[in-house]
């Protein structure tokens, strides 16, 4: 299927013929186009649960938001892939090229996720639209950080292990009582009171994409 009819002209084929084509590429057409999500779908994008991060992808897919669609992808899944944000594009355009119908996982319904392991799950979708489905997975995996922002502006980030930097000082019984400590690993020194936000996060983000057969 492509979204992009090619072949003879019309006037190689007989009226029916030509009725069949036309029905045919209008289909396809229609398969690679998908509704605009709505307002609330698009304030709703975040990567708190791997739902979320997975509708949030569905939302980026049917709006055409590729800087989005690659805030989906894990940072393991970028590395394996070579793919930067400049990059994201070509791949993209590549992908859709080889799968025109993944743009209908905009409109896929999700199954609820299956966990793998700690930091890993699986989420099953499926795609019914006309003349044909498809079954698809996507495999997502956690995604530990922190993020330093000076003037509104990110000047350091990285990768975090959750349990290795943030601790409980204190007892229940204590008083004052007990206090959530974080102890951060920086790339480069920064002065504490230039900082204008600090943040420690956990996100789920795509590891794996990858159609079913039934």
């Amino acid at each position: 299927m492509s979204c992009s009819p090619s072949g003879p002209g019309p006037r190689l084929f007989t009226r029916r013929a030509r009725a069949v084509l036309a029905a045919t590429l209008l289909g396809s057409l229609a398969a690679c186009a998908v509704p605009r999500p709505t307002p609330e779908a698009l304030i709703e994008t975040g990567f708190r649960t791997p739902s979320q991060t997975v509708r949030s992808f569905q939302s980026a897919l049917a709006a055409d938001l590729v800087d989005l669609e690659y805030r989906c992808f894990a940072t393991s899944f970028k590395r394996r892939e070579g793919l930067t944000q400049l990059t994201w594009r070509a791949y993209r355009a590549e992908l859709l090229g080889r799968w025109p119908a993944l743009r209908r996982l905009a409109t896929a319904r999700l199954e609820d996720p299956l966990e793998l392991a700690a930091d890993r799950v699986l989420v099953r979708g499926r795609v019914e639209y006309l003349w044909y489905d498809f079954d698809f997975e996507v495999e997502l995996v956690r995604e530990d950080f922190y993020e330093l922002y000076v003037d509104g502006l990110r000047t350091l980030d990285d990768a975090i292990e959750w349990g290795g930097v943030l601790w409980i000082e204190g007892q229940a019984d204590d008083w004052p009582p007990p206090s959530l400590a974080a102890r951060l690993p920086l790339s480069e020194p920064v002065d504490p009171t230039d900082l204008s936000e600090m943040r420690l996060g956990r996100e789920w983000k795509i590891d794996a994409l990858r159609r079913v057969e039934r």
